[in-house]
């Protein structure tokens, strides 16, 4: 393989991915020391994967292609193999590093925690550069892992550099680090220590809550230490939102290249279990790493300067069914906490102060003066906080608090109402699919909240209006594509709206927020307002097997959790069907849309027959009545 090239190809991946793919590079290098390494990258990533020593080259691929897994690419099908300077076939396709750890992981679940290998790990075995993965009789400690590299590699090193490669590492070059503490002494930064603090993941389930990430950003000023808030780079909408809303200075929307030379400058990283971790790693600043789903000791194996907190099973009220750490896999019970993970919420703001503290006196020899928490004005407890930690149920109704309902979506369950992102688009693409495009139809969303996903599927062209119980939502409703057709109303009492005039009636999650006793008034409604052949398409979070409990750790506002059948029961007795071609049809595509085997959701599909009278509608399907407190756009009026 002498002076050939070394391909390390990549699968659109996260920035842990990419980071933890770097000990490949490095190890390719010592074990073929006359190859060079390129990277094939995303252009987002490619300026990370340039901090890594041991790649020669990163070679930024369009988002749109597709790259191919473990076999020799045909250069008539990829044309941005001959890019660069690599004269085409001078390639040795010896490592592919599109993510191969989910199905490893899996295998894991049966094992004790202390035996499950680190993510380096399993990216080296999967390329054939580690001597093979410990079985479950195998004690996978970082000392097992040298011995083994060691041994592999055949190539003598003094005590303690014996496997240093198996740690990431990144070097930011003297452009770049010139450029940070220009940035820094810009802001006026620089007399006081720099804590690197990094709120979100890619995922809920791994986030600290939001108000516990505020705290220590306030605790941190407190200290006389001075938080530095990053994102991925690429956050919008309610995420960025919540940075903005943190105390401490911003480093968010910045290339890799660029994050990563400012987190060199901070004396301490504190982050949950995403990108900037791996990071901190390989930039070989301390780091306190707050662990939730995922295993920190495994996580972290290889990185010396990384203390994980995380608490231990049975050290937490988790929810029902929980195998914890269930490493986000539904043979763990992921599916019963859907959100916030319940061992992360335990983290207190305190503990990870003290420890943040004490990593950092640790490392640099200097002192932080202990100081009390200072006294904050008391603000109204939430009472869908207070709720949920009293596993008590409680009913909307369209009296309550909106702002507060809101917050506690938001900051306690990782779903911000005021965001149309890219979850949103593709649901809207799933439903257009499966009713076999939006064209022709008229469409009511019941229980829009801001309207996020009628915005987006306004966006394809849908005909549609939107309804929500609590006012608030309309009011602060940011998506200027539902001027005239959101309104706020409730799904047992939709009278404003005239009958049979939609052909689609969408409820995504929002029947088991109506009292059980109120259920059969909302499908009634929604008969009425569907045209002869209308459907009805409701979504739920699951179908509950044991009724009538709600699960509290799950939605404290979830108070009608019903089997399958029961819902069936009563959708027939408002005079709906259920079954038939058409709806068939659309459950079969729908059964096979990626999105909706992820969530798991249970839907119910049912229509009202065709040839019944509409009550209270004369010919043909009129528009929203002009009794209605709507601002109707022109379009809508007669």
């Amino acid at each position: 393989m002498s002076s050939s090239w070394t391909r390390v190809l990549r699968e659109a991946g996260g920035m842990g991915d990419v980071v933890t793919t770097f000990p490949v590079a490095i190890a390719l290098k010592l074990r073929f020391p006359d190859c060079r390494v390129a990277y094939f990258a995303l252009p987002y990533y490619a300026p990370l994967a340039r901090l890594c020593p041991a790649i020669d080259m990163a070679i930024e691929v369009p988002p749109a292609t597709r790259r191919p897994r473990l076999a020799t690419p045909d250069p008539s099908r990829f044309p941005y193999l001959d890019r660069g300077p690599c004269p085409n076939g001078d390639y040795q396709f010896t490592a592919d590093c599109w993510c191969p750890a989910p199905p490893y992981e899996s295998q894991q679940f049966t094992r004790p925690l202390n035996r499950w290998p680190s993510r380096i790990t399993i990216f080296l075995h999967y390329n054939g550069l580690y001597p093979g993965m410990p079985g479950p009789e195998t004690q996978t400690s970082g000392d097992e892992a040298r011995r083994l590299a060691a041994a592999f590699f055949r190539s003598p090193r003094p005590p303690g550099q014996a496997a240093d490669w198996l740690t990431p590492r990144a070097v930011i070059p003297p452009d770049l680090a010139a450029w940070a503490e220009r940035s820094i002494r810009e802001r006026g930064l620089g007399r006081k220590p720099l804590i690197a603090v990094q709120p979100f993941t890619s995922t809920t389930r791994r986030n600290w809550p939001f108000m516990h990430v505020r705290q220590l950003c306030e605790r941190l000023i407190e200290h006389g230490l001075q938080p530095m808030i990053f994102d991925s780079g690429r956050t919008d909408g309610a995420g960025k939102r919540r940075t903005d809303a943190l105390p401490g200075e911003r480093a968010c929307g910045l290339p890799l290249d660029r994050a990563a030379a400012l987190v060199a400058r901070c004396q301490l990283v504190v982050t949950p279990d995403t990108g900037m971790l791996h990071l901190a790693a390989a930039l070989d600043v301390p780091t306190v790493a707050l662990c939730g789903p995922t295993l920190g000791t495994a996580l972290c194996e290889f990185y010396p300067k990384a203390v994980v907190m995380q608490r231990a099973a049975g050290d937490f009220p988790a929810p029902r069914g929980c195998l914890y750490p269930c490493w986000n896999n539904r043979k763990r019970g992921r599916e019963t906490c859907k959100h916030n993970c319940a061992a992360l919420a335990a983290l207190g703001v305190e503990e990870v102060l003290a420890k943040a503290i004490e990593t950092f006196e640790t490392h640099y020899q200097q002192r932080i003066p202990p100081m009390a928490p200072q006294p904050r004005p008391q603000k109204p407890e939430n009472p869908f906080v207070v709720a949920a930690a009293a596993h008590k149920p409680i009913a909307l109704a369209p009296d309550a608090d909106g702002e507060a309902f809101y917050r506690y979506y938001r900051d306690d369950r990782g779903f911000d109402a005021a965001v149309k992102g890219g979850w949103q688009a593709n649901y809207a693409q799933m439903l257009d699919r499966a009713i076999g495009g939006l064209d022709g139809h008229k469409i009511l969303d019941v229980g829009t909240a801001m309207g996020a996903l009628a915005s987006a599927l306004r966006d394809r062209g849908a005909d549609i209006y939107a309804c929500e119980l609590l006012p608030w939502f309309i009011e602060h409703s940011p998506f200027d594509n539902l001027r005239g057709r959101l309104f706020a109303a409730d799904a047992c009492d939709l009278s404003l709206l005239n009958s049979g005039q939609f052909t689609l009636i969408h409820a995504s999650q929002v029947y088991e927020h109506v009292p059980p006793d109120r259920i059969e008034l909302a499908f009634s409604e929604a008969f009425r307002l569907l045209a002869p052949g209308g459907i009805l398409l409701a979504a739920f979070p699951e179908f509950a097997d044991n009724p009538p409990t709600p699960d509290p750790d799950d939605d404290v506002t979830h108070i009608c959790l019903r089997p399958r059948a029961w819902w069936t029961e009563r959708l027939r007795a408002a005079g709906f069907v259920l079954g038939g071609a058409a709806l068939d049809a659309i459950e079969a595509r729908l059964a096979a849309e990626p999105m909706a085997i992820e969530y798991r959701w249970g839907i119910l599909l049912a229509q009202r027959p065709s040839g019944t009278a509409a009550p209270g509608c004369g010919s043909g399907i009129p528009e929203i009545a002009h009794t209605s407190p709507l601002n109707l756009p022109p379009e809508a009026t007669h």
